[in-house]
């Protein structure tokens, strides 16, 4: 597994505001959308600690554990194989698109372009959404305990598994 430390440097809460801040009419958007429940927080995204990649980047696999800072890709992020994202871990915002094979989630995650899962995209956590404004594209969508997908510019999916039920957006 790849060092992110190695590869990645310290960013402040200001810089990581600043990096939304090309995206603020489609975020505006979004917000105003009346398809999709949800809502985009940068005070929150955009707290604790945090690391910045500047530039795409590829990797075999991502384990983001609890305690880790929120992971910020300025690029193309593309996951060979699993993005496991644990409870209480940081969060995982990517100014490009996201692809990976499998994505797993109980925290929140941010992709301004598409987001690609080749087989299955599972979120696992009430607090927390994943937000995309891109296409969301999957085999299998799975929402457990209501975890948000908030999927602004669509969704493509196979198979939806909405284990209570009532889970918005799906």
């Amino acid at each position: 597994m790849t060092d992110l430390r190695k590869i990645t440097t310290p960013i402040d809460e200001a810089g990581a505001i600043e990096l939304f801040r090309p995206l603020a009419q489609a975020i505006d958007r979004a917000a105003a959308s009346k398809t999709v429940d949800g809502v985009i927080d940068l005070v929150s995204v955009c707290s604790g600690a945090m690391r910045l990649h500047d530039g795409p980047l590829e990797l075999d696999g991502l384990h983001l554990a609890a305690g880790d800072p929120t992971l910020i890709v300025r690029g193309d992020l593309t996951v060979r194989g699993v993005i496991e994202q644990s409870f209480r871990a940081g969060f995982l915002i990517v100014f490009g698109h996201l692809r990976a094979a499998h994505l797993v989630t109980t925290a929140q995650i941010f992709v301004s372009g598409d987001l690609t899962v080749e087989h299955t995209l599972f979120g696992n956590c009430t607090n927390y959404a994943t937000i995309v404004l891109g296409h969301t594209q999957a085999e299998t969508v799975v929402s457990a305990k209501e975890h948000y997908f908030c999927c602004y510019g669509g969704r493509t999916a196979s198979r939806v598994v909405d284990c209570y039920g009532d889970t918005p957006n799906l």
